[in-house]
């Protein structure tokens, strides 16, 4: 629905609460008790964060008050049709 609206109003990027993602988060199927220690050992792994940068996942910003990461929605929708 996000990427809707974004295409919508033309946006080229979208910034999405991670806290929206936690929502989603399974810690039986990642083995991360929190959603948060997972975007953690992301943000240190070098290999993880290049792909997730071809992927379209410009930023994360998981330092802040409300954490979020910044995609570009050209590469979103691409990942989304590869998905189906």
């Amino acid at each position: 629905m996000a990427l809707s609206m974004a295409r919508a109003t033309g946006q080229r990027r979208l910034r999405i609460s991670l806290y929206g993602l936690w929502r989603r988060h399974e810690a039986e199927e990642t083995g991360y008790m929190r959603f948060m220690d997972v975007v953690e050992e992301l943000l240190r792994c070098g290999e993880c964060l290049e792909k997730l940068r071809e992927k379209g996942v410009e930023k994360i910003d998981a330092s802040s008050k409300e954490p979020y990461m910044v995609v570009d929605v050209d590469k979103l929708q691409q990942l989304l049709r590869e998905c189906r």
